[in-house]
C-alpha cells in the first residue's frame, strides 16, 4: 500500500495538516522512515528543459511521521529556524520567484526511504541534466 500525502509548507498549515494524517496513518501501518519532495507548483527551468511539476527539493528522513527532518525544512522555510540547509538555500530571491504560499511537500512513506530517494534523485537528474535546485549531490 502506498502511504503518501502533500501538504501546504505554511508553517501554521503544515503542522494541523499534518499532524491530522500522522495521527491517521500510526493506525494503518507501522511505516516511519520516507522521503518527502518539495514542489513549487510552478514550471522550474533546468539544464535539460522545464520541470513541470516544479521539484525543489527531494529528501529523506528516518522516523519522518515525528517531524524532526521534515519538521527542519519546514521551519527554515518559514524562517524560524536554519537547521535545514534546503529551507536557507530558498533565499529570499528565490522566494520572490517561487513564494512558498504557492509550495506544496509530499511524504512519501517507506521502508526503503535511503533507497527511494537516491532512485528520485537520479531520475530527476537524468531527466533534466542536473539535481533538483535545492538539493546539492547525489547519494
Amino acid at each position: 500500500m502506498d502511504y503518501r500525502n502533500k501538504f501546504p509548507v505554511i508553517h501554521k498549515l503544515f503542522y494541523e495538516k499534518f499532524g491530522q494524517w500522522r495521527d491517521q496513518i500510526k493506525e494503518k501501518t507501522q511505516i516511519i522512515d520516507g522521503v518527502y519532495v518539495l514542489y513549487a507548483n510552478r514550471p522550474v527551468h533546468r539544464l535539460i528543459g522545464a520541470d513541470n511539476q516544479g521539484v525543489l527539493y527531494i529528501g529523506k528522513g528516518r522516523n519522518i511521521i515525528e517531524y524532526k527532518r521534515i519538521g527542519n525544512l519546514i521551519n527554515s522555510l518559514n524562517e524560524t529556524d536554519t537547521s535545514h540547509q534546503a529551507g536557507v538555500r530558498l533565499n529570499p530571491l528565490l522566494k520572490e520567484v517561487y513564494p512558498i504560499a504557492d509550495m506544496e511537500i509530499e511524504v512519501i512513506l517507506a521502508e526503503d526511504y535511503s533507497d527511494l530517494e537516491s532512485r528520485l534523485l537520479h531520475a530527476y537528474s537524468e531527466q533534466f541534466g542536473e539535481l533538483p535546485p535545492l538539493n546539492r549531490v547525489l547519494p
